[in-house]
């Protein structure tokens, strides 16, 4: 057996990444009900969540970046095959559209001025431009629909890569495993 074929990554770096995942998932759904709730409070109170919930995803990221620049930072031996190749760009490309979303997450919170969790009022950026507050909330949600795309691409991969070449990749980042 090769160092690749029995690489592990270690807890921290699984513990970000399954992290990751449930944030992502938990703002995309948020995202997407937060018209359902009652107009004010509810509102206002769900949109405070997703706000919080996004910038707990900005610091898990920041985190990742940081460990993964450390000797112990769940680095993969080297491959240089077409599938890792692959693997390496889906995963910079997710990465670049979750900062990206966030930032724009960040322009929208500016844009349309709002309270978050009651206590805290965000100033009005650019309020006298319609167009612009349109914009932003629709790159916004455009991006968090595209990482929601990519991350089942990721996920699909993981499964094929269990149940149909039947190899050690998805046990690598699984929690528990050995």
């Amino acid at each position: 057996m090769t160092e690749t074929d029995t690489f592990r990554y270690d807890p921290l770096t699984i513990t970000l990444h399954w992290l990751t995942a449930l944030l992502v998932l938990g703002l995309w759904g948020l995202g997407q009900a937060i018209q359902f709730f009652p107009r004010d409070h509810g509102q206002i109170e769900a949109r405070s969540v997703h706000v919080a919930l996004g910038a707990a995803l900005l610091a898990v990221l920041l985190v990742r970046l940081l460990w993964s620049t450390t000797p112990w930072g769940g680095r993969r031996p080297a491959r240089l095959g077409l599938g890792d190749l692959a693997a390496r760009g889906l995963q910079a490309v997710l990465l670049a559209l979750l900062v990206a979303t966030i930032l724009f997450g960040v322009l929208n919170l500016g844009v349309h001025p709002d309270t978050v969790f009651t206590w805290l009022k965000v100033p009005p950026l650019a309020t006298g431009y319609p167009e612009l507050r349109h914009a932003v909330g629709e790159l916004h949600e455009w991006s968090a629909n595209l990482v929601l795309v990519i991350v089942g691409l990721h996920a699909a991969a993981g499964l094929a890569h269990h149940y149909l070449f039947r190899d050690r990749t998805l046990r690598r980042i699984l929690p528990g495993t050995k």
